[in-house]
């Protein structure tokens, strides 16, 4: 029995030796007469970059071979943290190198650096508050770490396209200063905030995304205009949280959720919301300073508290439910229940009369056909203005259609009932 023990115990021993052998450092010069640590492992003969000698110069050059005691290994990763700190403002890196690992350049000077072709990993806070004003991600990538660019000197981002699927994660571009994003269809999930104080001005969402997930695009102040797929399922909370001058976004159906906040504080001037949507979140169109219309569908069934609080140029609201949808503390500002002109199916109209915080509205006009005021519109007076009825403003009206009729008197703005032309 302790024979077998014995055996057992050296055998253990042999085998870390032999590991022991196989990973070992050594300090090699770069071409620029600097000394970088690399991990050896002799097995496979590849070597990490583990960290470098301080120095005053500039540039380094990372070869894609290095020679050690008459071996040769393969260069193919750099480490974590090999370069945090950094004072280089060029980084020259090898084709050999297929992982960038976590914290490699944070808060680095490196300014000039491409990521070689064979990349496949890019790690988290790789280059996070780092001088890089422009990056490529290779098709080779297929993750981009939460982080990965946040805070840097980016200004410009390229995906390129590939058979490898790529997931970016939580907040990898955060506060950069990209203008422009294009995302390819290889691209299979956007963790959350991860475009988030961003300089993009519009973005096209990719159609293989059904989610756009919270924070995405946080406080993107030169964010005009999103067009979404036809695919979307839900909008996270404060997707579009303080995007100010964001004054188009187009949704559709299969859409049916809409989280907090997810458009507080934008530009936007009219809200149609889709069939299909069951729910709106707390505050998720308030403080829309702009906002004159609201369209609501027959699918909706709940509309969190302060959903349009604070949105008080609203002059008409409209609701195809059935059944009033279900209201959280102050939906509307009181200046939208006593100015706002609402419209639901006349039908049920003494049920919204008797609902929680829609009984607020003006109903007055449904005692009468359920199109109040309905009368012929004069389309050549030079005070009056035609929407129709998501909000939307016509300028050349058609004979014979519905329209929502704002006339401007000596008195001041007053929105009419609906009315045929």
């Amino acid at each position: 029995m302790n024979f077998k023990r014995s055996a057992f115990l050296a055998a253990m021993w042999i085998a870390a030796s032999q590991m022991y052998v196989m990973a070992k450092d050594a300090v090699v010069k770069t071409t620029e007469g600097i000394s970088v640590t690399y991990a050896l492992n002799a097995s496979d003969k590849i070597a990490r970059v583990k960290g470098h000698e301080e120095t005053t110069k500039k540039t380094v050059t990372i070869p894609s071979k290095i020679k050690v005691d008459g071996v040769s290994y393969t260069v193919t990763k750099i480490g974590a943290a090999a370069f945090k700190n950094a004072g280089f403002t060029t980084v020259n890196l090898p084709n050999t190198i297929t992982l960038i690992d976590k914290d490699a350049f944070m808060d680095s000077g490196v300014k000039n650096l491409t990521i070689p072709p064979k990349v496949e990993k890019i790690g988290a806070n790789a280059f996070k508050d780092a001088l890089l004003t422009s990056a490529v991600i290779p098709g080779s990538c297929s993750e981009l770490g939460d982080y990965a660019l946040s805070m840097s000197s980016l200004k410009s981002v390229t995906f390129e396209n590939s058979a490898t699927k790529l997931k970016i994660g939580v907040r990898a571009l955060y506060g950069t200063a990209i203008t422009s994003l294009v995302l390819p269809y290889r691209v299979i999930s956007i963790g959350e905030g991860a475009f988030s104080r961003t300089e993009i001005t519009e973005m096209v969402w990719p159609d293989n995304i059904k989610e756009v997930p919270v924070l995405c695009f946080y406080h993107c102040n030169s964010l005009r205009s999103v067009t979404l797929p036809l695919g979307i399922t839900a909008i996270g909370d404060q997707t579009f949280e303080e995007c100010i001058s964001l004054s188009s976004i187009n949704l559709a159906s299969p859409l049916n959720t809409i989280g907090r906040f997810a458009f507080r504080r934008t530009a936007l001037t009219a809200v149609n919301i889709p069939e299909g949507v069951v729910s709106i979140g707390d505050d998720a169109f308030s403080t829309c300073k702009q906002l004159r219309s609201v369209s609501l569908p027959s699918t909706l069934k709940s509309i969190g508290q302060c959903c349009f609080q604070g949105s008080e140029a609203i002059e008409s609201v409209s609701c195809d439910a059935l059944v009033p949808p279900v209201c959280g503390n102050s939906p509307f500002s009181s200046t939208t229940f006593h100015n706002a002109k609402i419209y639901v199916p006349h039908s049920v109209w003494e049920l919204y009369d008797k609902a929680d915080w829609w009984y607020c509205f003006d109903y007055t006009g449904y005692k009468g056909s359920g199109i109040e005021d309905m009368e012929a519109g004069d389309n050549e007076a030079a005070d009056v203005e035609y929407f129709d009825m998501q909000g939307n403003r016509v300028y050349n009206p058609i004979s014979g259609q519905i329209y929502i009729c704002i006339e401007r008197t000596s008195e001041g703005v007053r929105t009419r009932t609906k009315v045929v032309l």
